[in-house]
This record gives C-alpha cells, sequence and structure tokens, in this order.
C-alpha cells in the first residue's frame, strides 16, 4: 500500500498571512499612539484650563462652585423681604394686581379698572411705606438655593420684582394725574433702588437684564411723560420738591451702581456658566441637552450609553478647550466692560473675538458651549450702555426742567445748567470719543417710517409739528442731528428708529 503524506508536515505561512500579522500589529501600535495621544491632550488641556481657573480664584472672584458664598442678612436689613411684603400688601382690584393701564396714553386703548384714584392710592399706602423700608435697606438677600449644575438654579425674585415695579409706576402715573407730583417721585425713587437688588447674590445675567428693564420702564411710563409737566417747589405739599428732584438726578447719574450691577452679573454668569460646562462635559446626553436646549430640567438626564460615553471620551479636550474659551472670553467682557466708557470704545475692544464673526461649521466644532452664552452678551453689553445713554437724558431733562421753572424758559445750551443744576455736561455713551448729548431746544419734525399703519387723519395732524428733544446717536452710532419717527399710534419712541437708523430722542414736550 501506497505511503499516506504526513499532515503533520509544517505547512509554510502565506505571505498575505504574513502582512496581516504585521497590519494587526501596526494597527495595534496606532490605537496605542492615538489613545495615547488622546490622553496627553486631555492631561493638557485640563492643566491650561485649571491655570485659568486658579488665576481668576486668586484674584478673589467665583469661579468653582464652592466659591459663591454670602453672609446671611435678617430680615430687618433685608430689602428683599420688604419687597416681598410690598407685593403682598398690594391692593388688587376683582383679584388682580393692575401694572398695564398705561394712564399715559390719551385717549386710552383699554378701559380704566380703576375709578377712583384717590381711594386706590390710600389702598398702597402701606406698600409705599414697604418700598421706603426696602430702598434705606442696608443689605438684599433673595434666599437662593445654589443647586448643581447652576443653570439649574431658579430665581424666583425676578419675575415677582417686575410685577412690583409695574404696578408700583403705574401707581406713580395716577399720583402724577391727581396732580400728586411728590408722591410720584418718592416712588420713582424707590423703583430706582429696586432695580439695583432685583438680583442676586448670586447676580445673573438674566437678573441684570431685567434690572435695566425695571430703570428703562422707570423712564419710558413715568419720567419722560410726566417732565414736561412735572411741578416742583412752592407751598403745596403735593408738588415735588427740588431736594426730590436733584436726588432722582443723582440717582440717574450715578453709573457706579449700575457699572457695579453688570460687572457683577457678568462675573456671575461666568460662575455658572463654569460650573454647568463641568457638569455638560462629563456625560453626552448632558452634553446634548445643554447645546441643543432640548428639555427644562438636564440635571433629571439619565446616565448615557457606553458607545455616548465613548464618543464623549474621545471629544472631551475640545470641550475642556472650548471651556476654557468661555471662561477666557467671558474675562476679555470684564476687561473691555471694566475700560470702556462708550459702546464705540467696547465694540473697538472686542472686534476681533471669533465669536463677533458669523458662526461657521469649524466654530460650532470647536466651540459649542462658548458658541451658546458668549455672543449673546454683546446684546446685554449694549443694553447696558443705551441704558447710561437714557438715565443720562431722564436727568438731564430733569435739570431743564428746574431751569425752566427758575427762569421762565428752557436753556439754549446745554452749558446753562452746569454747575448749578447738573455736574457736567452728560456725555452720549453710544457715541464715538467725548460727545455730548445733543439738544434742540427749537425742536425737530419727526419723520413717519415708510411703511406704517397710522391713519391718514392721524398722519396729517402729526405732520410738521415740532418737539423740543435731547438726543443720543442711537445703536448705528450715527450722527443725525436728532432725527426720529413715529410709531404707528402717533407717538414718539426713544430707541424705535426704522432699520436702526436716526438718532435715539427723549421727548421734552408732551407726547403727540
Amino acid at each position: 500500500m501506497a505511503d499516506l503524506p504526513h499532515t503533520n508536515a509544517a505547512m509554510p505561512i502565506p505571505p498575505r498571512f504574513r502582512w496581516l500579522k504585521r497590519l494587526s500589529l501596526a494597527g495595534v501600535v496606532v490605537v496605542v499612539l492615538v489613545v495615547s495621544l488622546r490622553l496627553w491632550w486631555g492631561w493638557y488641556e485640563e492643566r491650561k484650563l485649571e491655570a485659568v481657573v486658579n488665576a481668576i480664584a486668586a484674584r478673589g472672584e467665583p469661579i468653582r462652585f464652592g466659591d459663591m458664598k454670602w453672609p446671611a442678612v435678617p430680615d430687618a436689613d433685608n430689602a428683599a423681604y420688604y419687597y416681598r411684603q410690598a407685593l403682598a400688601q398690594w391692593p388688587k382690584v376683582n383679584g388682580q394686581l393692575i401694572c398695564e393701564t398705561k394712564w399715559y396714553e390719551h385717549p386710552r386703548t383699554l378701559p380704566d379698572p380703576i375709578r377712583d384714584n384717590t381711594a386706590y392710592l390710600k389702598q398702597c399706602s402701606a406698600a409705599f411705606e414697604l418700598l421706603a423700608k426696602a430702598a434705606a435697606a442696608p443689605g438684599c438677600d433673595w434666599h437662593y438655593q445654589l443647586s448643581h449644575p447652576a443653570m439649574d438654579i431658579l430665581l424666583p425674585g425676578l419675575a415677582d420684582m417686575r410685577q412690583l415695579t409695574d404696578v408700583a409706576l403705574d401707581a406713580a402715573g395716577r399720583a402724577h394725574l391727581l396732580g400728586n407730583d411728590h408722591l410720584t417721585l418718592q416712588i420713582i425713587n424707590d423703583c430706582w433702588d429696586l432695580a439695583a437688588e432685583v438680583d442676586g447674590p448670586p447676580r445673573s445675567l438674566i437678573g441684570a437684564l431685567v434690572g435695566s428693564s425695571i430703570r428703562a420702564g422707570s423712564v419710558y411710563r413715568c419720567l419722560q411723560p410726566l417732565t414736561p409737566t412735572l411741578r416742583i417747589g412752592g407751598h403745596d405739599p403735593t408738588a415735588a420738591s427740588p431736594s426730590q428732584v436733584r436726588l432722582l438726578i443723582t440717582h440717574l447719574l450715578d453709573e457706579r451702581r449700575v457699572r457695579t450691577d453688570f460687572i457683577g452679573a457678568v462675573i456671575g454668569e461666568r460662575w455658572m456658566d463654569y460650573d454647568t460646562a463641568q457638569w455638560a462635559i462629563g456625560n453626552s446626553r448632558r452634553f446634548m441637552a445643554l447645546t441643543t436646549n432640548s428639555v427644562s430640567a438636564p440635571s433629571q438626564l439619565t446616565s448615557a450609553s457606553w458607545p455616548d460615553r465613548a464618543l464623549l471620551w474621545c471629544y472631551r479636550p475640545v470641550l475642556v478647550a472650548d471651556t476654557r474659551s468661555l471662561v477666557g472670553g467671558l474675562g476679555r467682557l470684564l476687561g473691555a466692560a471694566r475700560r470702556a466708557g462708550t459702546w464705540p470704545a467696547y465694540e473697538q475692544q472686542v472686534e476681533s473675538a471669533w465669536w463677533q464673526a458669523t458662526p461657521r461649521l469649524r466654530t460650532r466644532i470647536i466651540h459649542p458651549l462658548s458658541m451658546i452664552v458668549l455672543a449673546p452678551i454683546d446684546f446685554a453689553m449694549r443694553t447696558w450702555f443705551q441704558d447710561v445713554t437714557l438715565s443720562r437724558m431722564a436727568a438731564t431733562a430733569l435739570a431743564i426742567r428746574l431751569y425752566q421753572l427758575d427762569h421762565g424758559h428752557r436753556p439754549v445750551s446745554l452749558d446753562r445748567l452746569v454747575p448749578s443744576y447738573l455736574p457736567a455736561v452728560p456725555r452720549d455713551a453710544m457715541a464715538a470719543g467725548d460727545k455730548p448729548l445733543g439738544y434742540l431746544p427749537q425742536g425737530v419734525v419727526p419723520r413717519w417710517p415708510s411703511v406704517s399703519t397710522a391713519t391718514p387723519q392721524l398722519r396729517a395732524q402729526l405732520t410738521g409739528r415740532r418737539f423740543a428733544v435731547l438726543y443720543s446717536v442711537g445703536r448705528d452710532g450715527h450722527d443725525d442731528g436728532g432725527q426720529c419717527f413715529y410709531e404707528y399710534n402717533g407717538t414718539i419712541g426713544t430707541w424705535t428708529a426704522p432699520e436702526n437708523s436716526g438718532d435715539a430722542v427723549y421727548l421734552l414736550d408732551p407726547q403727540p
């Protein structure tokens, strides 16, 4: 029988298997190198972020979650306690607070639910006393409960204070209609204090914007409509006293408080954003919820699956680097806010920042967190400078009213107000350089926008009328000589010029 082939003999390894082994080994080496590079990259970014955070902490500014601490304020010294009491004691009509009647509109667009203003203001006297106590209180603590992440912190005081301001300013307008300008200015002064205490600690950007809306409301809803007919001095106890008017002018020109509010808000926002970013980059579902705003309570999200965790592990260095960009960007905004005295100066300091450009795909990939925060802050900063400008115009208008009552006519220039009525001629915070506010005592003729729903009768009635104004160059930074525009109902708004053109005006005559 023929011999069978020996089956255990060594078989040569085909060349393709040798290459497969080499490729497998090379793949393992590449994976090890990539993982090592990822670990080094993550360590490097964490170190750079830690250095930035330590530098902020060394300046005494809160950045880590545990840094946000403040002393307790007893109720007797707590403005927030008195504000809440004032809102609780404010009289209601048919079970509702009255705050949207627009007393300055003639004729009223809605029927007034209050038939007797005198009786209504008498019912408000206890609330007025609480507002005055709050303004004199040395501290303010809304007893916010800190939670992790910081974005979940509830700020219920903001809604309450907006409502309190609305009812207070409505009452101030009713007092003016009754001829009690002493009470009117008392309420406005108290509301100006309320705007500074509306938030915190911790302070937040949304709180600063609410305070800004309170200050703007005090001007738009009360000061601007009533200043042309404000009664000051004399022996009538219902007339505003010169000391009241001068105190309000001081409040309006005290920009240190407004600046401190906004800077404190940006510092508080940085604290919140850093804590939230640290929380989000540890979980892919949290990160997606934060960047897409897809849930109302991200802290309630469950843990992610392992593929999600693997992807986030690879992407984490980018997020850590972006967190550093976020913290550094807010620091840059803080520096610009501290140094800049005008909106153009602020814009010049941040004009080359990456978040100023139109977002591109690359930006969305490497700055997914900071892109959400930094771009909208520019709006808040512009609001701040508009706030400052509006306050300066309101203070100047009150000084012009004092001069008018003392001399029988308005001053021919704002220089006549210095130093008896104003310490210096206020500057325009929306204009480049050291430009003073514009003043047109001879008046300006408003224009109708190209698209308007005003009736032909209203247009015929108002076309060609002149109004004395103070003015700022407005958002576009261009001096248009006080050019302003009518709104659809015939009123003249301050920041309502169409297509971002025209100037921001402050009427010295009654609204048409």
